[in-house]
């Protein structure tokens, strides 16, 4: 007989502590962020930076035009691209679409003012929505 043959079929002994629920335990073993934001600006180092796109002098027009016609609280889609780095050889960045309402179209400092962004118009790439719905409607989206 072994020093401990005695206690082998004893019941377990109860704790001083109540026994955790199931998925209390569970909370014990899941990952926390320790540095916060440290995930998400990791995941955001995955982002794919593409060159600006040069576009046709037809559609450059195309937008100028529909520009011309957009009006106060007109609806509008447009792809534009924020430049994220300016290099030498190219301009890279990342293309946006934004549906919003027009505030203005200011010729001076060359900007579409939605309600929601301020867009340079060296940065649109197309334009969708506005006074009439026609073909010509999307300008500058082939």
């Amino acid at each position: 007989m072994g020093n401990y043959d005695d206690m082998v079929y004893l019941d377990r002994p109860e704790g001083w502590h109540p026994k955790m629920r199931r998925g209390d335990r569970a909370k014990l073993f899941a990952p926390f962020d320790a540095l916060n934001g440290f995930g998400s600006a990791i995941r955001g180092k995955d982002i794919v930076y593409v060159p600006r796109m040069q576009l046709s002098e037809e559609i450059c027009e195309g937008i100028s035009r529909h520009l011309t016609a957009l009006r106060r609280r007109d609806t509008v889609t447009v792809i534009y691209f924020v430049s994220v780095h300016r290099g030498a050889e190219e301009d890279l960045g990342e293309y946006r679409t934004v549906t919003a309402a027009v505030v203005r179209v200011d010729e001076i400092e060359r900007k579409l003012i939605l309600d929601t962004v301020s867009i340079p118009f060296e940065d649109i790439m197309a334009v969708c929505g506005g006074p009439e719905k026609m073909e010509e409607d999307h300008a500058g989206i082939q």
